[in-house]
This record gives C-alpha cells, sequence and structure tokens, in this order.
C-alpha cells in the first residue's frame, strides 16, 4: 500500500476534523537537532533503494538495519546498513530482492528486521515468493560481512486458497522481544498476514502464525494461531498489522478494522490455546474521540500497559495515541493525546507508526503529515509530517519535515509505517517514505 493511497481520504477527514487546509507558517517551536544520515536513489533506477517505509534496527555494534518497498538491482526492494564510524554512517546495500528464479525470494518488504546473537537478519517481503503471497527469510553474513545470502524460512499461499495466510505486511516477533533480548535464532517466531486464512464467508481477513524451527531442515514449520474475521460481521478484527508477545507468551496486535463497530480493535491470543479475545472495540461513540483504525503494533511498559496510534478519530479527527489496559472483556482505552488540536495540524496529524518509550516513560513517535512546513511539497498542503515526544501530557513537536522554501524536501517527508529507534544514548532513529534530494525517502537521527 502506498504513500498515495493512505492520503486518498485526508480532504474529507479534513472537513470532518474541520482542520484548515491552509499553509503553517506559524512561529516555530523548539526543534531537536536533525540529521540525515542517506538519501535514497542516488543514481538512475534506485540501486540503493526507495521508499524506506518501516523503521530500523540495531545490533549491538551500533550498525543500523533496515529495508526499502522498492528499488534494488531488480526494483522489489532491498535490505540494507548504515554502520557507525568518525561520526558519520556509511551505507550499504546488503541484498536486492527478486534475485532468484522466478522471484521466489519474495518482493516488497514492509517489516523492521530481526538481529539474532549470530548477526543474521530476519524480515518478511508482502509480495512474490514461491506461491506469489509472500515470504518469512532469513539473511546471513559471511564471517567478514561483505556478502549475505538469503534462504527462505516459508513461503505463504502454499496451501489451497491461501489458508495458511498471505501478504505478511509487518513485523516479526519472538519471545523476549519487548525486554531487548536478542533473537536466539531457533525459538519461535510470531507475525501476521493482512490477507488469507480462513476468515467467515470467505473474507479471507488475516491470520496470525507462528513458525517453528525444524532441526536439520531451513524451511520452518508454518501454524495458523487465529484466523481473523471468524466470527459474524468480523467483530474479531480484520486485516492484523503486528504483534507485541509478553513474557507469558501471550500476543497482543491491533487490527484495522472489523471489531464491534467495524472501525479496528485490540486483541489477545494465547498461542498454545490458539483462541483469541478482543479487549477493545474502537469508536463505540459518535465521531470516534477514542480513535479508529489502529495500523500499528503495539508497545508494552513494565506493567503490561499497551500504548499505541490510531490514524483516524480523536477530539480533531486526526488520530490518537491511546493505552489500554488488559483485563479482558473490561480492559479500558485512554486517550493520552490526540493530534491536530492546533491551527492548521501544526502538531502532526495522522499517525501511522507505533510509539517507543524510554525508560523516563517518554513516549516518542511520528505522524504522516502535518507540523509546521506546508506547501506544494506537501500533498495535503498542511505539512510532511512530524517527530514527537509526549511525557504524560506534555505534547512537544521534535521536528517538523521539510524545512520551508527546501525543495524536494531534503531532510525527508511523511515518515509512514517507521517507528523509531531509540539507542542507548537517547538518539532517535527513523525513515521518511519519501523526501531528500531525490525524493526517495531519508534515514535521519534526532537527538532530544
Amino acid at each position: 500500500m502506498t504513500i498515495k493511497l493512505y492520503l486518498q481520504n485526508v480532504v474529507r477527514l479534513c472537513a470532518y476534523a474541520a482542520c484548515a487546509l491552509l499553509p503553517a507558517f506559524g512561529s516555530m517551536a523548539w526543534a531537536a537537532p536533525e540529521k540525515t544520515l542517506h538519501e535514497f536513489c542516488h543514481q538512475a533506477n534506485c540501486p540503493d533503494g526507495e521508499a524506506p517505509y518501516f523503521g530500523l534496527t540495531e545490533d549491538s555494534s551500533g550498525t543500523l538495519y533496515g529495508t526499502t518497498y522498492a528499488g534494488g538491482l531488480n526494483g522489489a526492494g532491498t535490505v540494507f546498513s548504515l554502520t557507525p564510524s568518525g561520526g558519520k554512517f556509511s551505507y550499504k546495500r546488503l541484498y536486492s530482492f527478486c534475485a532468484k528464479t522466478a522471484c521466489h525470494d519474495g518482493g516488497l518488504p514492509q517489516s523492521n528486521l530481526i538481529v539474532d546473537v549470530a548477526g543474521n537478519l530476519y524480515g518478511t517481503t508482502t509480495s512474490l515468493g514461491a506461491f506469489s503471497g509472500g515470504t518469512v527469510y532469513e539473511l546471513k553474513p559471511n564471517a567478514a560481512h561483505t556478502k549475505w545470502n538469503l534462504v527462505i524460512l516459508y513461503s505463504f499461499c502454499s496451501q489451497t486458497d491461501c489458508t495458511d495466510g498471505k501478504v505478511p505486511a509487518a513485523s516479526l516477533t519472538y519471545q523476549g522481544a519487548e525486554s531487548g533480548t536478542a533473537y536466539d535464532g531457533t525459538s519461535v517466531l510470531y507475525g501476521t498476514t493482512t490477507q488469507g486464512g480462513t476468515g467467515a464467508g470467505g473474507t479471507r481477513a488475516g491470520v496470525a502464525y507462528e513458525l517453528t524451527f525444524q532441526s536439520g531442515k531451513t524451511l520452518r514449520a508454518e501454524q495458523v494461531l487465529y484466523n481473523f474475521c471468524s466470527q459474524t460481521n468480523c467483530t474479531d478484527g480484520n486485516d492484523p498489522w503486528g504483534l507485541t508477545i509478553d513474557g507469558h507468551g501471550t500476543l497482543y496486535g491491533t487490527t484495522q478494522s472489523g471489531g464491534q463497530n467495524d472501525k479496528g480493535a485490540v486483541y489477545e491470543i494465547v498461542p498454545k490455546q490458539q483462541v483469541e479475545f478482543v479487549l477493545y472495540s474502537f469508536c463505540p461513540a459518535t465521531n470516534c474521540p477514542d480513535g479508529w483504525n489502529p495500523i500499528t503494533p503495539l508497545v508494552m511498559d513494565a506493567n503490561g500497559n499497551l500504548y499505541g496510534t490510531a490514524r483516524g478519530g480523536g477530539a480533531a479527527g486526526w488520530g490518537v495515541v491511546f493505552k489500554i489496559v488488559p483485563n479482558g472483556v473490561a480492559s479500558q482505552e485512554t486517550v493520552l493525546h490526540s493530534f491536530c488540536r492546533k491551527a492548521n495540524c501544526t502538531d502532526g496529524a495522522l499517525p501511522s507508526a507505533g510509539v517507543v518509550i524510554d525508560p523516563q516513560g517518554a513516549m516518542f513517535g511520528t505522524t504522516l503529515i502535518g507540523g509546521f512546513y506546508a506547501g506544494s511539497n506537501c500533498e495535503t498542503n498542511i505539512g510532511c509530517g512530524t517527530v514527537y515526544r509526549l511525557q504524560g501530557t506534555t505534547y512537544a513537536v521534535l521536528h517538523s519535515f521539510c524545512k520551508l522554501g527546501s525543495a524536494n524536501c531534503p531532510d525527508g517527508r511523511e515518515p509512514l509505517h517507521a517507528s523509531l529507534l531509540l539507542d542507548g544514548s537517547g538518539n532517535l532513529f527513523g525513515t521518511t517514505s519519501e523526501g531528500g534530494y531525490y525524493a526517495a525517502g531519508t534515514v535521519f537521527m534526532i537527538t532530544p
């Protein structure tokens, strides 16, 4: 799904939210220093990649890893690294998808990567593969890290009618990921697909799945944990995006539609029981003051509370940051912030990525549009996106993308599903889906 599709309903949303579609040239609030680490598509046909839709992963040495949805040697996306040295970051393309016969290695990746204890990378592609339903892959370096070999762990749609799932458009996870424990390379991997499964009425609205290591085999055994839209009117959710796992092995996630009001839901799955419980259905009240259309993975704090974003609804209709206290059917949702409360959405709008929490409890995230800089470079004319901090009730914009008067938005524009990466020094790293001097996206660093 491209950025253009996300913005098709923006004008309608703005009319609903009573937000003025006017340039936002108001006084600039304090901003954190921002540095562009890489601008994609330096050469013709973008061999270094194009459109980094998701965020970054860091290994123990500080090297950053990410994916691009398009570009590369075959136009089907890339895996890349950025290695720090002397205050700068050196870019390297590690893999170009669709390099194998009939694109059996997959293409068009839309997920964060996992780094295991041996330095191997794991991710998903949304398309192509042996059965054209997307793949789960492992990317292995040689001893010198000069060459990387991709192996397929699973190809989706291998079953009739794709009952095993199709289009894995979200990141993988594993038990221990929330606490920062590195992946061991053999534990169970969990994920979701946005299509496929056996959903009610033939809707095939996606699945939650697990992949189990098989000794002596490269391929992993896949098991569907839950078929979404298994209940009438998809009250159990439809189109899941991303999973979070707690210390007991319970999975939590969001669906961007479905639920009691067809505006999305928060759910939990107990893998050993293969049952799903809806913890919260969005939009029980007129105009959805609690938000609607969550499309990001959740983050869990030390007390087991869940945090996420919804890209619609709220006090102004442009999305919210929310908190869920899991308690079965009695789970409570609280809106922590509603976007576009300021004139011309200078505080940001349409949060399409999740949040990250620092040790002091401050949350950091991005919005797809809004901010202080608007104009012809931004499709909606109300700003090209922001990086924000939310601590308690105090909200601040750390950076507004597409600095006023800058052709092509050299600092980037419109961060999409890229949840921020917070390193041990408190620096934030992320990607923008567009912008940069070559209009193909950027990798950036912000020091709050």
